[in-house]
């Protein structure tokens, strides 16, 4: 007998919950620094808007070999719409993508039901609201063409901001690295840090790198000469903090 397929639940999103979920008013300080970049000469003063959309496609089920005439196949409806959408890289400051996507139940099973997880962001947030907007039509124009139904649940996690190049903690933080011969300058990312959950609760958050290399991977490592000096750096954001 061929192999039973299970079906595999929902995959969610994991991180950046803690610091949403964050009671800021009892935070007394302004200012601080986050160490999440990767490179040591590089200061992020800015990330971007970040929309998640999650679309639920609702279809009908039927049996594949006997009836497949009777059924709606969530599945193909879902890839004709991801396959419509505008992914990767789009400009300098925007980016779009779908990371998951999950449905059926059996192998000869026309299935009625598969969702898919989709983000965009930008450096501009009437860009990735844009974005966000444009993604919905194309995934309902898409879907309800190929018989279909969907739902979309679409949150904005974080609002696009930034601070000041000559902002109290980045010019700390070029001190700090100065001190162990590292000049650093400014950059945005569209990368998603909790520095920009701070800054939008009104706390100046620079972030600072660690020396990490093939991050997110599973040869992700760091060099023990980039380590020393991210702890030096550190200490000496401590002791000019203090002074």
């Amino acid at each position: 007998r061929p192999p039973i397929e299970l079906a595999v639940s929902r995959q969610e999103e994991v991180g950046l919950l803690g610091v949403k979920a964050m009671d800021f008013s009892r935070l007394t300080a302004r200012r601080g620094f986050l160490m999440d970049n990767d490179t040591l000469d590089t200061i992020v003063i800015g990330g971007p808007s970040y929309f998640a959309i999650n679309p639920e496609v609702q279809g009908r089920s039927a049996h594949a070999g006997m009836e497949p005439e009777k059924g709606i196949n969530a599945i193909a409806a879902a890839a004709k719409a991801i396959a419509a959408l505008r992914l990767g890289r789009l400009d300098h400051e925007t980016t779009a993508n779908v990371g998951v996507i999950q449905g059926g139940i059996i192998r000869n099973g026309v299935p009625a039901a598969a969702g898919f997880l989709a983000e965009c962001r930008s450096l501009q947030h009437k860009k990735a609201k844009a974005l966000a907007d444009e993604m919905e039509r194309i995934i309902k124009r898409e879907v309800k063409a190929a018989g279909a139904g969907v739902v979309i649940k679409t949150d904005n996690l974080c609002r696009a901001v930034q601070i000041a190049p000559d902002a109290w903690t980045v010019v700390t933080a070029q001190k700090a690295l100065k001190t162990v011969g590292i000049k650093a300058r400014t950059t945005f990312i569209t990368g998603f840090t909790d520095a920009s959950i701070y800054n939008n609760h009104g706390i100046e958050m620079a972030v600072v790198g660690i020396g990490a290399r093939d991050e997110h991977s599973t040869a992700e490592h760091i060099h023990v000469v980039d380590m020393e000096k991210a702890l030096a750096m550190l200490i000496e954001i401590l002791r000019l903090s203090a002074a």
